[in-house]
């Protein structure tokens, strides 16, 4: 279920802003509250635990919303974090219905996505910087990009958020933003693509964009720019930057031909 609040959108007005992040505060507020008293009288620890994060995310939101949206890739932070505050005000709306089985799977959904608006990018810069280079740390790194890009691309569906993400400059927000092109070619911007694929940051990088290059292929009719990726790639292979044996190289051709 993808939720609405995070679809691409123009910013309020200076004071809509304002009022918006003191509502957002006080939301923030009431869902602390509620959560220190769920810690006494729940058995839901999922539940609870839920709550009481939600509650820090906002009202952090609500005190440093202005400076929050100033951070280039806190934009699509913030819009997981208030996609989880609609479910959990969702929740709330079915619990007072009476209907348990819903709030539960709810507050699932609210869990999930708060915990994907933690830093991707932090942990994998972390094991780069703490792990030797090995056969081990690719796959980790592999798992890492794959299970986390696919849960993103689950509730982001806006196309310029994940542009804005790759933008930030961080390898860690680049290869996150490429992997979710890759799991959703709905995501997929040829642009983007053809910069990860002509100048990557690292070969990691560089097999993921291949990847989301992939990703273009079930995409009828063909996306504006498809040109650049194609270019970007027979110029790789000429100069030999991928070395034909490898990996890259291999899935560098197969991705030439499907894209003709």
């Amino acid at each position: 279920m993808k939720a609405s609040s995070v679809r691409s959108r123009s910013g309020p007005a200076q004071g809509s802003r304002g009022t918006g992040s003191l509502a957002t505060g006080i939301g923030g507020a009431v869902l602390l509250a509620a959560g220190a008293v769920a810690v006494f009288v729940s058995t839901n620890a999922a539940g609870t635990a839920a709550l009481v994060a939600a509650g820090f995310a906002l009202v952090a939101i609500g005190i440093y919303g202005e400076q929050i949206q100033t951070v280039k890739a806190g934009g699509l932070k913030l819009q997981l974090e208030e996609a989880a505050a609609s479910q959990l005000e969702a929740a709330k709306d079915a619990d007072a219905a009476g209907d348990r089985d819903t709030a539960a799977r709810l507050r699932g959904e609210a869990t999930r996505l708060l915990e994907a608006s933690r830093s991707v990018a932090t942990r994998y810069e972390s094991i780069r910087a703490t792990e030797e280079s090995s056969s081990q740390r690719r796959e980790r790194l592999k798992d890492l990009v794959q299970s986390e890009a696919q849960a993103l691309s689950d509730v982001i569906d806006s196309p310029e958020a994940v542009r804005e993400l790759f933008s930030a400059g961080d390898e860690g927000y680049r290869i996150v933003a490429i992997g979710m092109m890759a799991a959703a070619p709905a995501l997929a911007d040829p642009e983007t693509i053809a910069k990860a694929i002509s100048a990557p940051r690292t070969a990691f990088e560089q097999f993921h964009a291949l990847r989301a290059a992939q990703s273009l292929v079930d995409r009828f009719p063909r996306p504006t720019g498809t040109g650049q990726v194609r270019d970007a790639i027979r110029t790789a292979l000429s100069s030999e930057q991928f070395g034909r044996e490898s990996d890259r190289g291999r899935l560098a051709q197969q991705v030439l031909e499907q894209l003709g």
